[in-house]
């Protein structure tokens, strides 16, 4: 978590101002609260430029906002290479339901696509947890180093104390950069093709990344660390903001439980529900400026794409 948001929390937490409320007064304001849809508008942002890579197409389906938006890159090196990347929402959800269901749609799709007669020879590597964050300056996938482990002790007595534990448990839960990654080989209007296809649950969206290239373009290996080394400069860059309900937050208190539970239910559901805000990026009115360099397209949803 970055450094000024935990601030403002704990100054927050630890001035005694995050008291319990009353469970009625608290469900009375929510159900005064217009309800909005979960998502209404989306920008997906996206630089023109990432180094090596540049963003040579950015488009939306028409009438099809479920669908988000498709991105195309290249680089001026590999110039054959296809490097796309697809962002489309998805909502609040388990990272790994997330990933796994992505995955089985992709696989469905190319099932579905090569039924009809745009791909052959579908050939599927190992399906493998990728991490953006492990990935060294030539593209080679790294294991990274573990945490230390930290000895157990005693529960925190202070509040300060015990603010900081929660934080530093929450915090590793809620990373953007796990994905999955997925390697295959197709053939397609007669060409042997390399390709590799990428998964990430980043706020509310999934983001598809796919590189191929004509098999033996290049070696195994090097197509391997592009592909890799694309997905570690693209995909943090591109980002959405959203509107809508996804900005309502929600603290549940067990009124049963004690009143040092209850004052710990109270912080980890400030902090959980600010983390989770910095990811989502969603806010009571859409952000749509866009910065000098960037493109982006504005996505509007049906309130029925929501339940």
């Amino acid at each position: 978590m970055n450094r000024p948001l935990t601030a403002a929390l704990a100054a927050f937490v630890l001035a005694g101002c995050a008291t319990v409320p009353d469970r009625q007064s608290a469900a009375d304001t929510t159900a005064e609260a217009p309800k909005r849809a979960f998502i209404e508008r989306s920008l997906v942002v996206a630089p023109e430029s990432l180094g090596e890579f540049r963003l040579a197409g950015m488009d939306d389906f028409p009438d099809q906002p479920q669908a988000g938006v498709a991105l195309q890159f290249n680089h001026p090196d590999f110039p054959d290479v296809v490097i796309s990347l697809f962002v489309y929402p998805v909502g609040r959800v388990d990272r790994e339901t997330a990933l796994e269901q992505g995955m089985e749609q992709f696989r469905r799709e190319l099932a579905m696509l090569s039924a009809q007669g745009h791909y052959a020879d579908v050939a599927y590597g190992d399906e493998t947890a990728f991490d953006l964050d492990a990935v060294a300056q030539d593209g080679q996938a790294v294991v990274p180093d573990l945490p230390p482990e930290v000895p157990e002790t005693d529960k925190p007595a202070s509040s300060e104390e015990r603010f900081l534990a929660l934080v530093a448990e929450i915090e590793p839960g809620m990373d953007t950069t796990l994905g999955r990654r997925l390697p295959l080989r197709f053939t397609r209007d007669g060409r042997p093709t390399d390709s590799a296809t990428f998964m990430f649950y980043r706020g509310l969206h999934l983001y598809k990344g796919r590189v191929s290239a004509a098999a033996g373009a290049l070696p195994a290996d090097s197509f391997e660390r592009f592909a890799n080394h694309a997905m570690t400069r693209i995909v943090p860059a591109v980002q959405v903001r959203n509107t809508g309900g996804c900005d309502q937050t929600s603290i549940t208190i067990d009124s049963q439980a004690g009143e040092e539970q209850q004052q710990e239910q109270l912080m980890r559901g400030i902090i959980e529900s600010a983390r989770r805000n910095e990811d989502e990026k969603c806010k009571p009115v859409l952000d749509k400026s866009v910065p000098a360099g960037h493109r982006a397209i504005e996505l509007v949803y049906p309130a029925s794409m929501w339940n």
